[in-house]
């Protein structure tokens, strides 16, 4: 038999340890409550601007979450996290620690815009995702579902024309109207010159030197912007900048633009560049901005942007054409990218309204996009070339399902993508 002093002891532990377990639940019950709470205070905030209004504007909303993937949409799982790679200034995602096996959820990021219609949904201001955006297209007229309103310009250089060009000007190239492309370099070249006039494409050559430097590859882009400011481009509403390794699905581009008025929304839409969570940072040596004018901002990834006309009027007097944007990526100590992103969420003011259907240069393309959905994609990079060896990744590209072509004749996988979108097509018979 214990003595008395022992069972007093032993009482006196259990009844501590029956409080303080008491005390845990209470508290995690009051936590479960406030965040239903905030929660549901989110869906009202929601759905009465959108009763308010009729839509839900880029201004109001900022993103559109589907409660169901709230974790991959506000970008905290390893799938979604994007990186910039300070020291080699190049834009890339961060891998998952683990390949998805067939088994998992797709994620909401890889599926159609149309599959989120009916979902309930929140406010939050500090992110922005366009495919989550619950309001209903514009009513287009024929020329704007044509996409005859969106300049496509396509920055190149010529040591680059026999690489890359063919894997464009062979697919995708064929399926658009080729008088609203302008490829963009900085030689002649009878080749492609005459491809350019067998499909209406405009073959503009361009003095901003042949180097890959900062002030000359900016100074591209800001002639790429130029083109919109002419008399005889008027009719263009939208401008999309791509790199010349990039594969696009005109459709699904027109169908993300028509949800908004280029004319009066300015609207910067890309890949953001770093993770959402982690904007970026200019270094405190540029000499743009004043010092309580500088602070974190995002970017689009460089390969594929685009920018309505409402948004390319207020940016012009930095980005307006190629001198301008070289001095202004050279004041910021960035490049065009990044110098893109500064100028529109820190000069003009707006943000960058970013979209996840956008897949360039610097992603583990065979982790981060889905074979089963690439038709409701928007665009893909060229799967070879300098990311052959990614991260340790070789031959690094889109995962094409029943691919028409062999890696070794088809190393961009473009071919076998054309194939796989358009199977009638005469390069896959």
């Amino acid at each position: 038999m214990q003595p008395r002093c022992c069972r007093y002891f032993l009482f006196s532990t259990l009844l501590i340890q029956s409080v303080v377990i008491v005390w845990l639940v209470r508290d995690m019950l009051t936590a479960s409550s406030t965040s239903n709470s905030n929660h549901d205070n989110s869906l009202l905030d929601a759905k009465a601007v959108f009763e308010q209004k009729g839509q839900l504007t880029v201004r109001d909303l900022q993103v559109i979450e589907d409660p169901n993937t709230r974790e991959e949409l506000t970008d905290s799982s390893p799938a979604t996290t994007e990186k910039r790679d300070s020291s080699s200034q190049k834009n890339s995602d961060s891998p998952p620690s683990h390949a998805p096996s067939s088994s998992q959820k797709t994620s909401s990021s890889e599926q159609p815009s149309s599959s989120n219609k009916n979902s309930s949904y929140w406010l939050t201001e500090s992110e922005t995702m366009l495919e989550k955006i619950q309001r209903p297209s514009r009513t287009l007229s024929n020329f704007e579902s044509a996409g005859n309103n969106i300049m496509i310009t396509i920055r190149t250089t010529r040591k680059f024309h026999q690489k890359r060009l063919p894997y464009m000007y062979d697919t995708w190239l064929n399926k658009v109207n080729g008088s609203n492309v302008f490829l963009v370099t900085d030689a002649e070249d009878e080749e492609y010159q005459e491809k350019s006039r067998q499909l209406g494409i405009h073959y503009k050559i361009i003095s901003c030197g042949k180097d890959y430097s900062r002030w000359s590859l900016c100074c591209k882009s800001g002639e790429e912007m130029a083109l919109m400011h002419r008399p005889e481009n008027k009719q263009y509403s939208w401008f999309c900048h791509l790199d010349d390794d990039i594969y696009i699905i005109l459709k699904n581009l027109v169908n993300l633009l028509s949800k908004f008025d280029p004319l009066k929304e300015p609207i910067y839409m890309g890949r953001a560049g770093t993770h959402w969570k982690k904007p970026f940072k200019l270094s405190k040596k540029q000499k743009m901005l004043e010092p309580q004018n500088v602070h974190p901002f995002h970017f689009a990834v460089g390969g594929m942007y685009c920018l309505s006309r409402a948004m390319l009027d207020k940016v012009k007097p930095w980005l307006g054409n190629g001198e301008t944007m070289g001095d202004t990526c050279n004041k910021l100590l960035q490049p065009e990218d990044v110098a893109v992103g500064a100028t529109v969420e820190l000069l003009a003011k707006e943000r960058l309204s970013r979209t996840k259907l956008f897949h360039p240069h610097g992603l583990i393309l065979s982790r981060f996009v889905n074979p089963r959905t690439l038709k409701d994609q928007i665009g893909f990079a060229y799967g070879c070339g300098q990311l052959c060896a990614y991260k340790g990744y070789k031959n690094n590209a889109i995962k094409v399902p029943n691919a028409r072509f062999p890696f070794s004749e088809d190393p961009s996988r473009f071919k076998s993508l054309h194939c796989h979108l358009f199977p009638d097509s005469a390069l896959c018979k």
